[in-house]
């Protein structure tokens, strides 16, 4: 059986402006499963980001606590990786160098740096642009890059905010899959926000339904579907639908 890896106990977020306050998010509660993939999608606006800055330990929530591992989060931890919209890539360091930051921050001897690197540009495809800068490649290798970095540094918590948004649809569905490879290959635990419902579908292991501002879980929906899937089994479809039923 598998064990929760994460809490999320109460939740709320008010934010101030100009002296009026702005609840984002009400009451939200919910837990991760370890090497779950649950995936959070709802309206613009409805506080996904915001609810990935709490449990990253980058923002504080108004009441409610993050309890990750049996232990309350109150600041950024290194078992917690967050993966933002934007890259946050260094562009005067290669593919390798980028990925090797976190290790060296570490202090992880020279020859385990290697042989990590090299395993997980592998895994993600990249070994060949180990060498390359983040101008000379796309935008979805950048994001692989991104995680890597943060699965490097051995970090069990793996948040992914839109990672696939600027994404063309052309290259989006094999990322999708890439994705899937690498949550399979590395047992780690990802939290995914998503606005698209297809790739909700199709990746995850549950979908927790954000309602408009202020956010509050309308539903969680188990995806008892195996991997890969297809998009035009009925069974994905109806999922797919019974999402949409709830979003508008």
């Amino acid at each position: 059986m598998l064990k929760v890896k994460l809490n999320v106990d109460k939740i709320s977020k008010t934010f101030n402006n100009s002296g009026d306050k702005l609840l984002v998010l009400n009451d939200i509660s919910f837990d991760i499963l370890e090497k779950e993939f649950l995936t959070i999608v709802g309206p613009s606006g409805c506080g996904k980001t915001t609810l990935l800055r709490i449990i990253s330990g980058l923002e504080k929530p108004s009441s409610g606590k993050i309890i990750f591992n049996n232990k309350t989060i109150i600041k950024p931890s290194k078992l917690i990786g967050y993966v933002p919209q934007e890259y946050s890539l260094f562009p005067w360091k290669s593919i390798k160098n980028n990925i090797k930051f976190g290790l060296k921050i570490q202090n992880s001897k020279p020859d385990e740096i290697e042989n990590k690197i090299d395993s997980l540009l592998e895994m993600m495809n990249l070994l060949k642009f180990k060498d390359y800068y983040p101008k000379d490649i796309s935008g979805g290798m950048k994001q692989k890059v991104a995680i890597a970095r943060s699965l490097a540094i051995d970090q069990k918590l793996i948040l992914l905010d839109e990672p696939l948004k600027s994404i063309d649809a052309q290259n989006k569905n094999k990322l999708q899959d890439d994705i899937i490879d690498i949550w399979q290959k590395s047992k780690r635990t990802i939290l995914f926000v998503t606005h698209n419902i297809d790739e909700a579908v199709y990746l995850s292991d549950r979908i927790i339904i954000l309602s408009s501002l202020p956010g509050s879980i309308k539903k969680i929906i188990p995806i008892d579907l195996k991997h890969p899937r297809d998009r035009t089994n009925p069974e994905f479809n109806s999922i797919r639908r019974k999402i949409l039923k709830e979003l508008f």
